[in-house]
């Protein structure tokens, strides 16, 4: 006979199913029914989607990978090219730009101002002396002179520079054709160094005169 509740044959003697543990009785012996598949369905469907799924992301993978390897390499990005420095000397005449330049001397002092508005350095002053043209055709301001070290560090002009007499200060302007006459204050320490001369706030040129 066959067990009611999960249809597996069994004998007419046992008094539970060997399958399920159903309780055999008289009605047992009725003709076999197919066994419970709904749980073993759902769990094939669940299996397959995961398949599926796999399988797309796999593909798409692909695809990416291959997209990648054949996609031409970007070109280099090119270096930033450095506008060319030129090192000249003490007492030339420097063009560069709309503007011309000769440093006529250099000096190192520990103070600068007048006995009542006396300025003292962090580090210590040095005086650039300094005949500056403008050779552009309309009224110009002196950009910002640097110094540059044996280490190849930059230092700014001095605030503290506006109390020197005949300083040419932070915003200078000087009409076409002018030549002026004056002083950049730079507090910094003892050292070698070098002047940097811009060739005008709209200029990307540059050049160096040796303060030696």
């Amino acid at each position: 006979m066959f067990c009611r509740n999960c249809g597996v044959q069994i004998d007419s003697s046992d008094p539970f199913c060997v399958n399920c543990g159903a309780k055999a009785g008289p009605t047992n012996s009725i003709s076999p029914r197919p066994a419970k598949r709904g749980t073993w369905s759902v769990l094939v469907l669940v299996l397959g989607a995961f398949f599926l799924v796999w399988v797309l992301i796999d593909t798409q993978s692909s695809r990416s990978s291959k997209v990648e390897n054949s996609a031409p390499e970007a070109p280099a990005v090119a270096a930033q090219e450095t506008p060319a420095v030129v090192s000249h000397k003490m007492n030339e005449t420097v063009q560069v730009g709309v503007w011309s330049y000769e440093v006529t001397r250099v000096r190192w002092v520990s103070s600068i101002g007048s006995d009542y508005t006396r300025e003292l350095p962090d580090a210590k002053f040095l005086l650039v002396d300094l005949l500056i043209r403008n050779d552009d055709r309309t009224p110009s301001t002196l950009a910002p002179l640097k110094l540059i070290d044996a280490q190849n560090r930059e230092f700014g002009e001095s605030s503290k520079g506006a109390l020197l007499d005949g300083s040419f200060g932070l915003l200078k302007s000087v009409n076409p054709g002018v030549t002026s006459r004056g002083t950049v204050v730079f507090d910094v320490p003892e050292g070698k160094y070098v002047l940097r001369v811009p060739g005008g706030f709209a200029s990307h040129k540059s050049a160096t005169i040796d303060l030696e």
